[in-house]
């Protein structure tokens, strides 16, 4: 089933160097050859001012060299963030960028005056999360319990409605070989030819095969991490991490 994606670069250097745009890229061509529908947003590119006060967020206006963008949200199904990790988390030029787009009318709704909860706006998509860092992808995960991408998730994506959302890391990237790099180009491309990984958007349900040859992997929110090995079952807050068997790269 053809999908409509939105692919979102948050790299704040608009080299086209970057390890992100490759990624991005590739992630792209795959999706088109799919036969999907692709829209992309390169942040480096787009000069928007940082909101100051919950006044202007409340009340302001997205910013006219935003609409394109907030269009872009409301379009998609399915909406792909790729970004290097900095400090932990998501650049603040990415951060800015959602604290516009994410706005009141926009990606939820304040409560009646009656009270009661914000209601989303963008209930029935879903994201991926592919971020790149310094530190080795499994070292994040689970010592760090990927604290940065967890807010991102909870408490922007989920807060809007936007579920399942999926997370792809490449850690020790700055030392990683052409062949490395060739890999990931390749696991980028070939989830952008899937659009969505195995479930449905609306329901939020997914599933992993169960067939391949035998290898050991870690399977950790819907994804085996490129340094996977098996560990005890842990639960950290809403994301589940268990040991399994891997089959043919998915979790038995």
């Amino acid at each position: 089933m053809s999908r409509r994606i939105l692919i979102v670069v948050g790299h704040p250097d608009p080299s086209p160097d970057r390890l992100c745009r490759s990624l991005a890229q590739a992630y792209a061509e795959g999706a088109e050859q799919a036969q999907h529908s692709v829209r992309r947003i390169d942040i480096a590119a787009i000069d928007f001012p940082m909101l100051r006060t919950m006044q202007e967020f409340e009340h302001g206006a997205v910013p006219d060299s935003l609409e394109h963008a907030a269009d872009a949200i409301v379009w998609a199904e399915h909406i792909v963030f790729v970004f290097p990790l900095w400090l932990g988390t998501m650049p603040a030029l990415l951060k800015a960028f959602l604290e516009q787009v994410m706005r009141p009318g926009t990606a939820f709704a304040y409560p009646d005056k009656g009270g009661g909860f914000a209601r989303t706006l963008l209930r029935g998509r879903s994201a991926r999360v592919v971020a790149t860092m310094g530190m080795p992808s499994v070292l994040y995960r689970l010592w760090f319990f990927s604290h940065g991408i967890a807010g991102m998730r909870r408490s922007i994506l989920h807060f809007v409605g936007i579920r399942p959302v999926r997370e792809t890391l490449f850690g020790m990237v700055a030392g990683a070989s052409d062949r490395t790099r060739a890999k990931w180009i390749g696991q980028m491309r070939r989830l952008g030819e899937r659009g969505l990984l195995h479930g449905d958007p609306q329901t939020g349900t997914f599933q992993a095969p169960q067939k391949g040859p035998l290898l050991q992997g870690l399977w950790i929110d819907g994804e085996f991490g490129p340094h996977a090995r098996p560990i005890v079952t842990r639960h950290v807050a809403d994301k589940q991490v268990f040991s399994c068997l891997q089959f043919d790269g998915q979790c038995a």
